[in-house]
């Protein structure tokens, strides 16, 4: 690792934290708006979860959240062609 002044340090571990995953079902709430905002404005998921994430201090949306993908290749889809195909009821 480069220091402030420019010399060397070896680092042993981890160099990133693992992301914080929120638990608060307020922040439920939180997850959906940043959802219907990405909708509206074209946007993917993952930068839904990059929206929630600088909004709520780091944190991430866990995995039970509402309207959340059900696969890895939906964080690169538009959040409008995901959400539109589900069914009403998947939806709340």
């Amino acid at each position: 690792m480069i220091q402030t002044d420019g010399s060397l340090r070896e680092v042993m571990g981890d160099v990133f934290r693992p992301p914080r995953v929120s638990t608060d079902p307020a922040d439920h709430n939180a997850w959906k708006a940043c959802v219907f905002r990405c909708r509206n404005s074209g946007r993917t998921f993952n930068q839904a979860r990059a929206l929630f994430q600088r909004e709520n201090s780091g944190r991430v949306p866990g995995p039970d959240f509402p309207m959340m993908p059900t696969s890895q290749a939906e964080w690169y889809r538009k959040v409008s062609d995901v959400v539109g195909t589900r069914s009403a009821g998947a939806n709340r």
